[in-house]
């Protein structure tokens, strides 16, 4: 499921800006992939449907693709170092149902904690935002929801040095989670 607007209000989405120096200074530290509340009543509403669609395909819709999630919503959180003034930010990557959004901020809040890396290897401001360039737009309940996209942003970047192989079997272990 996604909706980042009930997100926002129910997980306690604080913006909270950039330094005013240049990204080229500016590097990742930290890399946290977290699970937020959209709040109980359509988390109710979204059970039974899981509850009447598991019924009625036999199970299939709990196998399917990692099967039908829960009522929440996913992002990627990353901890931004200005190597100029020295200022920490946070920057949170998520797909929302319009489009997949970059925004200086964070959730105050989380259910759970699916993935969280101290990144060894720095990556730069620029390589994070090529890597958030060239992921999908479009989402899709069953194939391209908001736990895929923040599942493979998360292993893109965290995985950025792997080979290709090791990097989409890593992928595959996140999804059977």
């Amino acid at each position: 499921m996604s909706g980042s607007s009930n997100s926002d209000d129910h997980s306690i989405w604080t913006p909270t800006g950039y330094c005013d120096c240049s990204a080229i200074w500016y590097e990742i530290e930290e890399i946290e992939w977290t699970t937020h509340s959209m709040g109980e009543a359509g988390r109710v509403a979204w059970n039974v449907f899981r509850t009447v669609a598991a019924v009625s395909t036999i199970g299939l819709s709990t196998v399917v693709n990692g099967g039908l999630k829960s009522y929440t919503h996913e992002a990627v959180w990353l901890l931004v170092h200005c190597r100029k003034c020295g200022c920490d930010m946070n920057l949170t990557c998520e797909l929302g149902k319009s489009d997949k959004m970059m925004r200086w901020g964070h959730y105050g809040y989380y259910i759970t904690r699916r993935e969280y890396k101290k990144v060894e290897k720095r990556l730069s401001y620029k390589e994070i935002k090529k890597i958030f360039d060239k992921m999908w737009r479009s989402y899709n309940l069953v194939n391209g929801n908001c736990s895929h996209w923040a599942g493979d942003f998360y292993g893109r970047v965290w995985h950025s040095s792997l080979t290709d192989d090791e990097y989409l079997a890593w992928l595959k272990e996140c999804r059977e989670k």
